[in-house]
């Protein structure tokens, strides 16, 4: 998260995850990311979005 905020200048960093994959989710909910929603892809399999803003919050 450091790299992309401070080196990288971004602002928002997001993630995707399959819905059924709980270990990879706990690891993006660890590193402050929240869940965002779910939607679904072109060939009909959903995926997961979390996301974190530079100042901490999670909008």
């Amino acid at each position: 998260m450091a790299f992309g905020f401070e080196r990288c200048g971004l602002t928002r960093i997001e993630a995707t995850v399959k819905p059924a994959n709980d270990p990879s989710k706990r690891v993006l909910e660890k590193v402050g990311m929240t869940y965002q929603g779910r939607g679904e892809n072109d060939d009909g399999s959903l995926t997961d979005y979390f996301a974190i803003e530079r100042d901490g919050s999670s909008e």
